[in-house]
């Protein structure tokens, strides 16, 4: 359940390997796509990318090698999306401990999710314990922080302007 007390929906997801025997080295994915689909996918990215528009990314390290491959590592037939990808850090994190650089991700996908999580439990459990600390922090360095705002006064206005017109676009 959500926060929201929405049920979380589940679906048939899937851990894949992309191996490229040559170099011996491998890309970690997820996906709820047939594999087949996602491999469809990552090439047209690549090609995409191989023309100017598209970012590359990690698996391409894997796909530019005429004898990549793409393989199922594990199946789920009832999983969330933040299982799948608490999944697919582990086995990132796996297969890193045991084949190193050979494997190629650069981001664990789930960790961002798990320390969001822990964080924001570590937060709500100390809420004043934090709060007390910041105020006591702020005033003992007040001077600093008065000092810092006029010696910087330009450049912050600068940035604030930055972060307006962002937002205008946005």
């Amino acid at each position: 359940m959500t926060k929201t007390g929405k049920k979380l929906s589940t679906e048939k997801g899937l851990i894949y390997k992309i191996f490229s025997p040559s170099k011996n080295q491998s890309y970690i994915g997820s996906t709820f796509l047939r594999l087949r689909d996602r491999e469809t996918r990552h090439r047209n990215h690549y090609k995409l990318m191989l023309a100017g528009k598209a970012k590359n990314c990690t698996a391409h390290k894997i796909l530019q090698n005429d004898d990549s491959l793409f393989e199922c590592i594990k199946s789920y037939d009832n999983i969330t999306k933040r299982e799948l990808l608490d999944e697919e850090t582990r086995h990132i994190m796996f297969l890193k401990e045991k084949e190193g650089d050979n494997i190629v991700n650069k981001n664990n996908s789930g960790i961002t999710l798990n320390m969001s999580k822990y964080a924001k439990e570590y937060k709500e459990k100390n809420k004043d314990k934090i709060n007390a600390y910041q105020k006591k922090y702020r005033e003992s360095h007040k001077d600093y922080f008065k000092d810092y705002f006029l010696k910087h006064k330009e450049h912050i206005k600068e940035l604030k302007n930055k972060k307006k017109q962002k937002n205008a676009v946005n």
